[in-house]
């Protein structure tokens, strides 16, 4: 007992160590500072997305009115139906947007790029190879008609129709908005639109990233657009859409967002007025200030984007109505329209905790409606974006070490069912912090590394105490093993609540092997001959079944019960039940050979084998249980292996078990109703595996199968041919004189015309 006391003492020990050990490596977790673990990092990472994403989805009003101020002009499909595949010819994206500007749109955002020049079929004709060295076009006329397409050539310029649509000095037209896209990698194409600031002094550069690179459109659509804003937002490191760049730096300079572009010019705000920033005492940036609003975001410019709902969240009409007059003014005067696309093809389709196939544009439209609710001084109320507060760390590292700390001594002392109770409480209490903050300030804490620490401390200390009772359960299991395979006894010892009298229905294959005439054997043998001979049968035939993922059900003197599929689950049961009986009619041959120079008696063996739905479970009483099968499925699984007797073969298997296994050449025997059933079924000898069957054999079944047709369908002469022949060659196989003996007593009987081939057996 002192011994034991002891042990358990210097347990306790241990898994107080232990804990305060794994409290000082979660601590340096979440710190970060140690090198050469970022695949842990990413997996907080991850965990911390998580809960980003619950509060984000949380955070949507289904009530929520659609919101009023942005509307998105959809390239959908319809769109592409009616106007061609995109791209679409300049002037009519032009024709799109007077359109807009005929119903009183105010300003309007490109979440398209035009970075190359359209053709212009004009200028090709009168530059391209038509011409002669003379100026005249080849084989087509002279130099009037030169003259002419000069005079023309305008009419045919896609994008200075487009560049005209945009201008703002046109009378009636509002602000057009230009969407272009900014890469790290320092490659310029064309030319950014010049609405940079510069960067406050407050504020250490380092911390934002630098984009060295964009992709702009045409000096000719710049030179009219009011205003212009990066569209290319960037996914987090798990590939979601969860935070918008509102503002990126290029060239020591800050550049808006397309979003923030939009806002700029709808309220008709300067670039380098619209909005400040506020920086902590490490020159990090906190907040963007749009209208004495503060708008979190991190150094690289992000916020999280405040949904306003799931895709389809915002109006959407179809280009096409636009362009074609189709559309109520009412729906579109005084708006902010971004034009867009939701075709799959398109590629603007962007995974977010809301949707798995968020349309980009829609993206942009949230960010617009909040950032204007945010500016606008006639805004009803002001939007509270979702941010991570900057005590974050602080509280995460406050959690750990208290709870780390109180659990790494209480924990040994407890219960396996009070340790879970007080894990659960713990984290619904994180939990019910983290809502604390979300409800109170839009504040998302990211408690992963207290939760895991938590989960880690009841880890250790349910690991010691399964290391104090493994012992015992090897023991139960070297105990039971020899009984039931060891996949059983484990799944006994890791899941008692198996061992209760609760039953349950599966689909099932259940084996029946029995030694022919047994009677006759044992009364030729003493007890301790026949003891022997069972055993050395029972052991190799046990193995083959174990080997095959069965189940040992029960020996019955001189016969083998055994199922698949339970306890443990196994899809290929009817196949590793056939193939088990096989193993065993191969291992039985030498068997043979053993016994009869020990002069014992030869030994042969029925096996029977159904597939269906069973019962299986811990049945029996108080004092004795068995884990079994019942049901009319194992009845059949019985009459089966009484039947290999009858047609002279080791193997008999249903059509249940036949329809569910493959690779297996087998024989069709017969369509029979065995006793204590009320309806036929067709019965198999299976005999080897495809790549052990012979061209002999094949040809054999061949004619047998033809046999088996030409018998069913009462044609007596041709089926008593084929089974006289293959008699003749086969005079082992007992099945074919069944057969001749059966043609020749229906020959003589008037059967009805419906008569369906069914034997009946009436003996077991």
């Amino acid at each position: 007992m002192n011994s034991k006391k002891k042990y358990k003492r210097r347990l306790k020990v241990r898994q107080i160590l232990s804990g305060l050990v794994l409290v000082f490596l979660i601590l340096f977790l979440e710190s970060r500072s140690v090198p050469g673990i970022e695949g842990l990092y990413d997996i907080v990472d991850r965990i911390n997305n998580l809960i980003v994403d619950i509060q984000l989805i949380s955070s949507i009003d289904e009530e929520q009115k659609q919101p009023e101020n942005v509307v998105i002009i959809d390239i959908d499909e319809k769109s592409l139906a009616a106007n061609g595949q995109w791209p679409w010819p300049r002037e009519t994206v032009a024709g799109l947007i007077n359109s807009l500007w005929d119903n009183g749109v105010v300003t309007v955002g490109l979440d398209i790029l035009f970075a190359e020049p359209e053709e212009n079929i004009i200028q090709r004709l009168l530059h391209g190879n038509d011409l002669n060295k003379d100026g005249t076009l080849r084989n087509r006329g002279d130099k009037d008609i030169i003259k002419y397409l000069n005079s023309i050539k305008d009419l045919y310029n896609g994008d200075a129709r487009l560049a005209e649509s945009m201008s703002i000095d046109i009378d009636g037209h509002g602000d057009v908005v230009l969407g272009y896209v900014l890469r790290i990698k320092d490659e310029k194409r064309g030319r950014i639109f010049d609405n940079g600031i510069a960067i406050p002094e407050n504020i250490d550069p380092r911390f934002f990233q630098d984009y060295g690179g964009f992709t702009a459109n045409l000096n000719v659509f710049q030179d009219n657009a009011s205003n212009a804003g990066f569209f290319s937002i960037e996914p987090d490191s798990d590939g979601i859409y969860r935070r918008y760049q509102i503002i990126s730096k290029h060239n020591n300079k800050l550049y808006p967002s397309l979003a923030l572009a939009l806002v700029q010019a709808y309220l008709l705000i300067e670039p380098d007025e619209s909005y400040s920033l506020e920086a902590g005492a490490n020159g990090i940036v906190d907040n963007i200030i749009i209208n004495n609003h503060k708008i979190p975001v991190d150094n690289k410019g992000k916020t999280y984007i405040p949904f306003a709902g799931g895709a389809g969240t915002f109006k959407y009409i179809s280009a096409t109505d636009v362009i074609n007059g189709r559309v109520d003014r009412k729906q579109l005067e005084n708006k902010i329209v971004i034009i867009g696309t939701t075709v799959h093809g398109l590629y603007d389709l962007r995974p977010t905790p809301i949707d798995g196939a968020f349309p980009g544009v829609e993206v942009h439209a949230n960010m617009v409606e909040s950032l204007l609710s945010a500016a606008s001084s006639n805004s009803k109320g002001l939007v509270k974006f979702p941010h991570t507060p900057a005590i974050n760390s602080t509280i995460n590292f406050s959690l750990i070490v208290i709870f780390g700390l109180i659990f790494s001594i209480i924990f040994p002392e407890l219960t396996p069912i009070k340790l879970t109770i007080s894990v659960v409480i713990s984290i619904l209490f994180i939990i019910g912090l983290t809502y604390f903050f979300w409800v109170g300030q839009n504040a998302m804490l990211t408690p992963s590394t207290p939760i895991i620490s938590i989960l880690l401390l009841g880890s250790l200390n349910a690991s010691y105490g399964f290391m104090y009772t493994h012992r015992s359960r090897n023991k139960l299991r070297d105990r039971f093993s020899e009984y039931i395979p060891p996949d059983l006894v484990k799944v006994m010892v890791e899941h008692p609540e198996m061992m209760g009298n609760e039953n349950e229905s599966r689909n099932m294959s259940v084996l029946f092997a029995d030694i022919r005439s047994f009677t006759t054997i044992s009364e030729s043998l003493n007890a301790a001959e026949l003891k022997n001979l069972l055993n050395r049968f029972f052991t190799p035939m046990t193995y083959i079944i174990f080997e095959q993922k069965g189940t040992i059900d029960k020996y019955v003197g001189d016969m083998i019960m055994a199922f698949w599929n339970a306890p443990l689950l196994d899809e290929d049961h009817a196949q590793n039940s056939v193939v088990a009986a096989l193993k065993m009619l191969k291992k039985l041959k030498p068997l043979q050979r053993e016994f009869l120079d020990e002069g014992f008696p030869k030994i042969d063996i029925g096996i029977g084998i159904n597939t269906g739905t069973m019962s299986v479970g811990d049945m029996g009483s108080a004092v004795r249980r068995s884990y079994t099968v019942i049901g009319d499925a194992v009845n059949l699984g019985s009459r089966l292996e009484g039947l290999t007797k009858y047609y002279g073969v080791n193997l008999v298997i249903s059509e249940y078990t036949y329809a569910k296994i493959s690779g297996i050449i087998c024989r069709k025997l017969d369509l029979v109703k065995v006793k204590g059933k009320t309806s036929g079924v067709t019965v198999y000898n299976p005999l080897c595996r495809e790549d052990e069957a012979t061209p002999e054999l094949l040809e054999e079944l061949e004619k047998h199968h033809k046999g088996i047709d030409e018998y069913l369908s009462m044609n007596w002469p041709v089926a008593g041919t084929i089974f006289s022949e293959l008699s003749k060659a086969h005079p082992d196989t007992h099945v074919y004189q069944l057969y001749l003996e059966r043609i020749a007593n229906l020959e003589k009987r008037d059967l009805p015309d419906d008569w369906d081939g069914v034997f009946e057996r009436r003996e077991k």
